[in-house]
């Protein structure tokens, strides 16, 4: 079966299709109703920071009252350009965009791997790693959100295309995209940036691959430290008594009292498993074949 760009636009069509409803969703999950805070924050005073704003009464001081956000900037900024527009719920078509991405990322390796490769090989492998990749519940579910972690997702697969391609014809122009992409993935969460240890592999031992990941980590460390997404204590505030959700949402996060705030777990998990989840289809393709 010779790949078909076609076959391509049926399967990103399948995608919109399934998220369509996530159009006219009301977006009120707590990192949800954060990510708009900031965004709309960033519009109108121009700091990059949730000091000042109603919604820091709602939540622990000790992590989101700070001058800094503790995400980097790429996805608040797409976000705010939705709200400069008053599309907020368009939001989240930045969700979407992740998962296209990474649908098209398997895609292209497999037209690149059937233009190259004159074999018997069968096609299912491919086909069947598309079509898990479309329905995959973790992508749909991250998809609806207005959350980072469906581009993020996205990203990465589109980097380890650029690393295959890049590995077969050593062009540097290759391997100079999937530094682009790592390093916009980079600008999403910095926990992706552990990446880098899966490309390592590719291109020299495991030594150099585990040096180089000590040295990214040694140099996102001020960071992290700054913004403060070590584990830290989290002593829960009484529900603020005035009007609007804001009572809900420190409810949620006091759940628990005396329990420690495990910033890099809760920050990591999601990325980690949506960054996954395009390119273990592509991989799981690759074996397969």
């Amino acid at each position: 079966m010779k790949p078909s760009f076609r076959l391509l636009g049926g399967l990103l069509l399948a995608v919109c299709v399934l998220k369509l409803p996530s159009l006219f969703f009301a977006h009120q999950g707590v990192d949800e109703l954060v990510y708009l805070q900031l965004a709309g924050n960033w519009l109108q005073t121009g700091k990059y920071s949730l000091q000042g704003t109603e919604i820091l009464t709602a939540l622990p001081a000790v992590v989101y009252d700070r001058p800094l956000f503790h995400h980097p900037p790429l996805y608040p900024a797409l976000l705010a350009a939705f709200l400069a527009l008053g599309f907020e719920k368009g939001g989240v078509l930045i969700s979407w965009a992740g998962h296209l991405l990474a649908v098209t990322g398997v895609f292209l390796e497999w037209r690149r791997n059937r233009m190259q490769v004159e074999s018997a090989a069968p096609d299912w492998p491919w086909l069947l790693a598309m079509g898990a990749l479309v329905f995959d519940p973790l992508m749909i579910f991250v998809g609806r959100k207005l959350w980072m972690d469906s581009l993020l997702a996205g990203f990465l697969t589109l980097a380890v295309v650029c690393f295959l391609r890049f590995l077969s014809h050593r062009r540097a122009g290759w391997i100079l995209g999937c530094g682009v992409l790592v390093g916009l993935s980079g600008l999403l969460k910095i926990h992706a940036l552990c990446a880098l240890g899966f490309f390592g592999v590719g291109l020299c031992s495991t030594m150099c691959m585990a040096f180089g990941v000590l040295v990214g980590f040694w140099k996102v460390h001020p960071w992290e430290t700054k913004v403060g997404s070590w584990p830290l204590p989290c002593k829960p505030r009484p529900p603020p008594t005035g009007p609007g959700c804001w009572g809900s949402i420190r409810s949620c996060s006091a759940a628990g009292s005396g329990r420690v705030l495990r910033g890099r777990e809760r920050m990591s998990a999601p990325a980690g498993l949506t960054g996954a989840a395009g390119w273990r289809h592509l991989v799981f393709s690759g074996w397969l074949r």
